[in-house]
Parts: structure tokens; sequence; C-alpha cells
């Protein structure tokens, strides 16, 4: 059975700093409440893969990194952190189910940072909901990036606000796993993590976790880590997704 759309994605990048929501239809938001389920808190992002299905990182729904909070909204189809009364129409669900993969922070050194939150119906797609493309398996990453910068987007920390109000985007450079292994010793970093940015003033910070780093309308990565927020020398640290498609598509179900 067919569980991954036949077409993907949207052939628009914008160059700004705010980003279009038709630019990125995959983005979603993930808000989680409290032990008093009074407040929802925006704190990670997560990229839609098909109409019941998004991808995020594991530490955004696995109990020692939450706390008490708990996830329970999962948002679709707008750009605004906190959609307006002006604001195009959004979706909102709730997760049905979550799957962590088995091997997640094994060793306590977060390996295996990617997960599955299947929703509680599914989505319908528009203008601007749609799933992004997942990678090849084994796609020569390197070779690609030597050709252009892949775009990060997520509402994190910004230097003016703890979150940003509009969905931003971000080129980020290519750092080799060598370098990042050097300024990273206690991560013991492996192939199937990747890392790009460590430029003074711009990178992904609290509240970009889980989500996409894109070349086009293919998501190759998912914020995992990193060091300081956007610190020269301290790039960001992103879950591989080519190394785990085949455990994506094993764990989709209709």
């Amino acid at each position: 059975m067919q569980l991954l759309p036949a077409s993907c994605g949207n052939v628009r990048i914008h160059n700004g700093y705010n980003a279009l929501q038709e630019d990125h239809p995959w983005m979603a938001a993930l808000g989680y409440s409290d032990s008093n389920g009074t407040r929802i808190k925006w704190n990670c992002g997560g990229a839609l893969i098909n109409r019941r299905y998004v991808v995020t990182a594991a530490h955004c729904l696995d109990k020692r990194h939450l706390g008490d909070e708990v996830l329970t909204t999962i948002r679709l189809g707008t750009e605004y952190l906190e959609p307006t009364q002006g604001a195009h129409a959004y979706q909102i669900f709730s997760p049905e189910a979550a799957v962590l993969h088995p091997n997640f922070d094994k060793y306590q050194l977060v390996y295996n940072d990617i997960a599955l939150v299947r929703l509680n119906r599914d989505v319908v797609f528009n203008e601007h909901v749609r799933p992004v493309c997942l990678p090849p398996a084994g796609i020569d990453l390197e070779g690609l990036l030597t050709e252009q910068m892949p775009v990060a987007i997520g509402w994190g920390r910004t230097m003016y606000a703890s979150r940003s109000s509009i969905l931003q985007e971000i080129r980020l450079p290519f750092v080799p796993l060598a370098r990042c292994r050097d300024t990273y010793p206690l991560f013991k970093l492996v192939d199937q993590q990747i890392c790009f940015g460590g430029l003074h003033g711009r990178g992904t910070c609290n509240g970009d976790s889980g989500g996409p780093l894109l070349i086009g309308n293919v998501v190759i990565g998912l914020l995992s880590k990193g060091g300081k927020c956007a610190t020269a020398g301290q790039p960001d640290v992103f879950t591989r997704v080519d190394a785990y498609v085949d455990w994506i598509k094993e764990n989709l179900r209709p």
C-alpha cells in the first residue's frame, strides 16, 4: 500500500527572513500544555509527510526532555505562531500516537533523534498545507551541498523575542562532520548526523527543535542540538533524514 503521496512539496523558495506559508506548506507547529492544561507553548516544529503523519525530533516527544509538558496540539497552514483574524485558514490536530526511534538517546548522546506523530484525522491538502518530500535513501548529500545552501525554518528564539511570531527561514552553510566533531567532542557525532551554520548572529535556537532543513521541497535534516545559539564556530546539529527513510516507511500505517 502506498502511504506516501505520489506528489509532494512546492517549487517556490522565498529568500527573505520572514517565510511565507505557501513556500513551506509542510511546516507544522507543535504545541505543548503544562500539567494544568491551561497554556500552549509552541516548543518544536516538524514537517508533514502525508495526510496523517508529521516527522520531528524524538526529543520533542520524549518524557525525559519534556518534564511535565505534553504534546497536545499540531497546527498546519499558517506562518503565524499566534494566528490573527486576518490570517488564512489553518488546520488544528491532536496527536493520536507517537513513534520514537527505538534507539533514540540509547547512550544519552541524542542519537537517532527522529520520531513520527500520527494525527487524529486526515489533513486536507490545499495551497497552504501540503506534504514535504523525503530524500532518497543514501543520497550524496555532501555532493549536493557543494551546489546549494539548504534552508532551516522555525519559530524559535530570536535576538528580539523568546519566540518569533512569524515563521523564519535562514540559509545555513554546510560544516563537514570532521570539523563538527572537533567542535563538539563530547557529542560523539555519528554518520547519521550532519552539521550546518556556525555563523555569528545567524542560526537556529530554542524553539526550532524538530524543524526541517530543506533543499527545495526535500527535507534533508531535523534540528537536533547544537552549541550556543547563532554563535560563530558553533554549528547546529541535524538528524540526517535520508538515513531513516526506511524506518519512516516501516512505521507508517493507513
